[in-house]
């Protein structure tokens, strides 16, 4: 057999196993007491085909078009639009942040992992580093997975890497299929039986990958990998099936359906209950995420007819949020079904925060001149508290961007650096390290 036939063998033992990242996690005894956690968790969702500032716009709030924004300023929320409604009780605990600017990320129909990670990722073929939900989910060892990325895509596929990643060049899978999934994520779960099975299974793979090295003569990265791998998801197969149960989802008709709205909805219910279950401490959603990702259909949802990338061409026009081009009904709807998955989210996972936001930025055809956020929950060291903030636009003072925004939500979880991601010299440097102040409680 083949060097690259083994190679191939290998990832296909990875896939069928599970996918996990290549640092081990921390062992527990067998018995050991696993108490609900206080520390914060995180759940980041990233629609794809852009977010125009005005369908998260709140009533309320004067409308400031790019070009007309020379400082900071701040507004209280009190009247949500409708794509937000179905989180109006959580308004108090909400922040629209709007004028941050990403030109490191470099813009185009996606930012793909740049979008979490601050750097240009050059439509996902250039990985500088980790990304911010994986790193924030590395703070908590007692967690089986450092973070857990669920989504949906246009062209089907089981498993893709399109918004998060470990490391420089380390991606991390996204899971598509809800039912692929959900055995990734609970089928182990006090199934000693066939935890022993794959135990057994992965065992014969590492001495598989050993045995090739030897007659190399030589250690093969790739082949390591492999190996590292299936340790790793060895390890997390045992502790899952050792672990006392906890409420899992049921695995129900949604989790088989090919359906785009009925797939997200498992995909938010499996999130929920790794973050409630203490399984992880950071989870990621990929709503149609990635240039080649994003030609998912929302039409079983009502009044929504046109097909995502349809959508992502909507562009509202003139000063008035309520003038829109046809279609932003659509979108809207389409927004304020996501929300009420992030609605229920929060209603079902204690000390959560939610950052809701797009890879592409603003629009179609990001610039990524602008980069609208939605951040909700409770956070004891985010500032969440009913306000829209206005930062400036690029080249005035007080304007700030993605690293820096990225950096404020390390901070608050416990991580220091001075800056975060990659820093480009067309923007200021004081815009671009530390930290949002406004953001930080």
């Amino acid at each position: 057999m083949s060097l690259m036939q083994r190679r191939t063998i290998l990832k296909q033992g990875i896939a069928t196993l599970g996918v996990a990242s290549l640092t081990p996690p921390s062992l527990l005894p067998a018995d050991a007491p696993r108490g609900r956690s206080s520390t914060p968790k995180y759940l980041f969702v990233l629609e794809g085909n852009g977010l125009p500032q005005r369908q998260i716009h709140p009533q309320n709030v004067p409308f400031i078009p790019l070009g007309s924004r020379d400082r900071f300023q701040e507004f209280k929320l009190t009247d949500l639009p409708m794509a937000l409604e179905p989180v109006g009780d959580y308004m108090n605990n909400m922040c629209i942040v709007q004028g941050i600017t990403g030109s490191m990320c470099g813009g185009g129909h996606s930012n793909d992992h740049g979008t979490l990670g601050s750097f240009n990722a050059r439509d996902g073929k250039l990985i500088s580093g980790p990304t911010i939900d994986y790193l924030l989910g590395t703070q908590n060892k007692d967690r089986i997975f450092e973070n857990v990325v669920l989504g949906i895509n246009g062209p089907g596929r089981d498993v893709i890497f399109n918004v998060s990643a470990a490391g420089k060049n380390q991606p991390i899978a996204t899971l598509c299929n809800p039912v692929a999934a959900y055995n990734r994520m609970f089928g182990a779960l006090g199934n000693k039986s066939e935890v022993a099975k794959d135990s057994a299974l992965i065992e014969y793979l590492r001495r598989d990958a050993e045995r090739t090295q030897r007659r190399l003569g030589q250690k093969d990265w790739k082949l390591q990998k492999y190996s590292d791998a299936f340790a790793t998801i060895d390890q997390r197969n045992q502790r899952i099936g050792w672990m006392k149960s906890i409420p899992i989802p049921d695995l129900t008709d949604k989790y088989r359906s090919q359906d785009h709205v009925e797939m997200l909805d498992a995909h938010f219910e499996m999130a929920a209950a790794a973050l409630a279950g203490d399984l992880t401490d950071s989870a990621t959603i990929a709503v149609g995420s990635g240039f080649e990702h994003f030609q998912i259909q929302m039409n079983s949802l009502e009044g929504v007819e046109s097909p995502r990338h349809n959508l992502g061409h909507v562009n509202m026009k003139g000063t008035d949020p309520s003038v829109a081009h046809a279609g932003h009904h659509e979108a809207a709807l389409v927004r304020k079904y996501v929300f009420q998955l992030i609605a229920r989210t929060l209603a079902n996972v204690d000390n959560l925060v939610v950052i809701y936001t797009s890879d592409a930025a603003e629009k179609h055809h990001s610039n990524c001149d602008e980069w609208p956020h939605v951040i909700l929950g409770n956070h004891p060291n985010l500032k969440l508290d009913g306000r829209f903030l206005y930062y400036p636009e690029n080249g005035t003072k007080g304007q700030r961007t993605l690293n820096a925004f990225h950096n404020t939500l390390l901070h608050a979880g416990g991580i220091e650096m001075e800056s975060f991601g990659q820093i480009v010299k067309n923007v200021a440097k004081k815009a671009q390290v530390g930290t949002l102040p406004e953001l930080l409680s």
